[in-house]
């Protein structure tokens, strides 16, 4: 083979693996979804929630780990502050049998509009 030769075979080969990596680091780390809505149960034992999202009204169930970050009013917070009711905004990766929690976001429940003072 030719040295010119050579040098086309290894820049197209630099060429070709610098087209798979970025489709490689996506598929190795997808994005985080994100989920948002209101509390309907939360199973400690089980490290399990489950909410009502705000779009459609369905109900999905979720999962956290020693991993999951929670925070409520801008400060860190604990799975024990999770209260059926209160609206939440997670992000979440679909790993397993269920989503697992990345990162819960608890904001208080909305007033009842409907409750007369």
């Amino acid at each position: 083979m030719k040295p010119n030769t050579n040098l086309r075979l290894t820049a197209l080969s630099v060429w070709c693996a610098l087209a798979v990596c970025p489709t490689a680091v996506l598929a190795a780390n997808p994005r985080p979804h994100e989920e948002h809505g209101t509390i309907k149960s939360v199973d400690a034992t089980a490290h399990t929630l489950v909410i009502t999202d705000l779009k459609n009204h369905a109900e999905h169930k979720f999962q956290w780990n020693d991993q999951t970050k929670f925070s409520a009013s801008g400060k860190t917070a604990m799975a024990t502050d999770l209260k059926a009711g209160e609206r939440v905004r997670l992000t979440y990766s679909q790993s397993g049998e269920l989503p697992t929690i990345e990162r819960a976001r608890i904001m208080p429940a909305k007033p009842d509009k409907t409750a007369k003072s």
